[in-house]
């Protein structure tokens, strides 16, 4: 029996650091599009926006009247 091996590239995954993360998920939650709206202009998956999301602080503690901003995402 032969095993069958797809000659096919494997991927790179690709990494972002958290400020990356942030731009995105700000300008997302922002920006009044949809989140696969977002994603494609920058080329990701629809899921890690939902998934970065959690990773932030809530909204009230960066949003844009509060003041906290850099340092919740820096």
């Amino acid at each position: 029996m032969e095993s069958i091996i797809k000659d096919s590239p494997t991927k790179t995954r690709r990494k972002f650091d958290k400020s990356f993360k942030c731009e995105v998920v700000r300008n997302w939650l922002s920006s009044g599009k949809s989140a696969a709206v977002i994603a494609k202009e920058f080329g990701l998956n629809e899921s890690l926006l939902f998934a970065w999301r959690k990773l932030l602080p809530p909204r009230r503690s960066w949003g844009e009247g509060g003041g906290g901003g850099q340092e919740a995402c820096g």
